[in-house]
């Protein structure tokens, strides 16, 4: 299965700061509206774009999910946590028994804690398919085999607690993209309005051209001089 193309965000800043910028530049544009009218900068799109902002700051679920996604997890490393302790228990009875048997799951303390998630499944079930074997060893050497019950109740419960997980991961990387493209469109939409608004002030007033920069740099309307490439169109004269 392919995996989906990652979105990319089409700034660097961060979303809190995406939104006190584009604030600004809404503010910055009510302030400017009779000047910015005949460049096609009207109530009706600043309106737009305030309302796409506000609309992106209240409907931002990603610490609800990330809440979720965390209990979940945690919920799943404590079921694996449990079948770590069982699984010491009956690799003790195990090297307790002797049996040439058994010589193949003999394991210790360390080397269970190590275990990853799928490690420590896939060591779980070895034992759990072989439980007759055990069975009878352990009933002659008089050993507890209920154990073998509780194991397989608690790999059931990892499983069930592992699927939702994964899917909390999943809900959570969607959420993420949709954002991300709802961040890429507000962002089109503002860089256009202060694109119009820049031209608009570019040979009359610097400080108003500043302040539709969306970096946090300022620039100069008069310098630097750009260069001759040789028949390029001329920037507008100051």
């Amino acid at each position: 299965m392919n995996k989906k193309k990652e979105v990319k965000l089409s700034f660097s800043f961060s979303y809190a700061d995406f939104y006190l910028k584009s604030k600004s530049k809404v503010i910055f544009m009510r302030r400017d509206a009779e000047l910015l009218e005949s460049y096609g900068i009207n109530v009706e799109a600043v309106n737009s774009l305030e309302s796409s902002i506000e609309a992106f700051q209240s409907h931002n679920r990603d610490e609800q999910l990330l809440t979720s996604l965390m209990y979940k997890t945690r919920d799943k490393n404590q079921k694996a946590e449990e079948i770590r302790v069982l699984l010491k228990k009956l690799f003790t009875q195990i090297n307790l028994s002797d049996s040439d048997a058994l010589a193949l799951y003999s394991f210790d303390d360390l080397q269970v804690a190590k275990l990853s998630d799928p490690d420590l499944i896939e060591k779980a079930g070895k034992l759990l398919m072989h439980k007759s074997l055990f069975e009878e060893i352990f009933a002659r050497l008089d050993l507890d085999e209920s154990n073998f019950v509780s194991l397989q109740q608690l790999v059931t419960e990892f499983g069930n607690l592992k699927v939702k997980q994964m899917e909390a991961v999943a809900v959570r990387e969607v959420e993420t993209q949709l954002r991300r493209i709802e961040a890429n469109r507000i962002y089109k939409q503002l860089s256009k309005l202060c694109e119009l608004s820049r031209a608009r002030f570019y040979s009359t007033d610097e400080a108003r051209y500043n302040d539709y920069l969306l970096t946090n740099s300022y620039q100069s309307i008069e310098t630097p001089e750009p260069e001759d490439s040789g028949g390029g169109e001329e920037l507008p004269n100051g």
